[in-house]
């Protein structure tokens, strides 16, 4: 990919393992890791760390590249993000870019501290999550309580039920309507705005055309080995 980015014959994008590939490699001034490597960081990143473990000086060269990968694409008539698309998000992101052509220090360091800039790149990168009252027990396919679960960044949450809002595909959620309180606040995508294609959401067999307008083009493949495409 970063052959075919350099030769000018395609285009990439940042998404979140990427961002914790960079949060993980990167040392400050100090020659210390920007970010505290805790367990749930490296974790996700254990497969591609032994990959690059006899190669340190292009695992260098590949966290310098992932940061200056953008954290979105607009063409006009095309969108492509990650997580979820959020021309406010977009905008924060922007503004602590300030025009740079790479991701610098003091932007990770805003990342770490910043809770408005923290919100608008997890929202680019991982799109929407919601938290679960604490009165509600649900298990994923592994037997795991799930507390958090990914929702419809693009659907307005108001009046739906807890399934009706979900975006996951190993378990259901619970057919209660989410009371108006607690309900997150979700501008919908509306169908007459260009296309966005997106990652993040493992579909397995899918649906990838989530909406008119919406094709979410991720198919798994770590866990099916198949790469899925939109031509």
């Amino acid at each position: 990919v970063k052959g075919m980015v350099e030769a000018g014959s395609a285009f990439a994008i940042l998404g979140n393992h990427e961002m914790n590939a960079i949060m993980y490699a990167t040392l400050d001034k100090a020659g210390k890791v920007i970010q505290k490597r805790l367990p749930r960081y490296k974790l996700p990143l254990m497969k591609t760390l032994e990959e690059y473990e006899k190669f340190p000086e292009e695992w260098k060269e590949t966290i310098k590249w992932f940061r200056t990968l953008p954290f979105y694409l607009n063409f006009g008539d095309l969108r492509i993000v990650h997580g979820g698309w959020n021309d406010e998000h977009i905008r924060t992101v922007n503004r602590y870019m300030a025009g740079e052509p790479k991701m610098r220090k003091h932007f990770m360091k805003a990342y770490l501290t910043d809770p408005i800039l923290a919100q608008a790149v997890d929202g680019l990168l991982k799109g929407v999550e919601f938290q679960l009252p604490k009165d509600i027990a649900v298990k994923n396919s592994n037997g795991l309580s799930v507390r958090r679960y990914r929702i419809k960044w693009w659907d307005d949450t108001r009046g739906k039920t807890f399934n009706q809002i979900s975006f996951e595909k190993g378990f259901s959620m619970p057919e209660y309507t989410v009371p108006e309180q607690i309900a997150p606040p979700i501008k919908p995508y509306a169908s007459d705005l260009p296309p966005v294609f997106f990652g993040h959401y493992c579909m397995n067999n899918g649906p990838y055309l989530v909406a008119s307008n919406l094709c979410c083009i991720d198919g798994c493949i770590t866990r099916s080995g198949i790469l899925t495409a939109y031509r």
